[in-house]
């Protein structure tokens, strides 16, 4: 899942509803915010999922290390992007607080 997978309205609504909450002065900061919250999270989500399931008594099969592997490589790629566009976002922050 991609920010681009979100529809527009949504996310609109949600970085409305990030500035009021943590007091961010534009959406640009919402997004920073938004971008920071899912690059720390989106690495531990596999982990978070299984130990739902393990904790609502669902037995989890085991994983094939190939395809582990690619999702590590895919989540990397993913995060790389979304860092690209934190440092863009930022970037456009800067220039308008000058």
């Amino acid at each position: 899942m991609s920010l681009s997978d979100v529809p527009r309205r949504e996310l609109e609504l949600e970085i409305s509803r990030v500035m009021e909450k943590q007091h961010l002065a534009t959406p640009g900061k919402a997004m920073i915010y938004l971008l920071d919250t899912i690059i720390d999270d989106l690495p531990k989500l596999n982990s978070m999922i299984d130990k739902a399931a393990v904790d609502s008594g669902i037995q989890v099969p085991p994983k094939d290390p190939l395809e582990e592997a690619e999702d590590r490589n895919k989540t990397a790629r993913v995060i790389q992007a979304m860092r690209q566009a934190r440092e863009g976002i930022a970037e456009i922050e800067s220039d308008a607080s000058q």
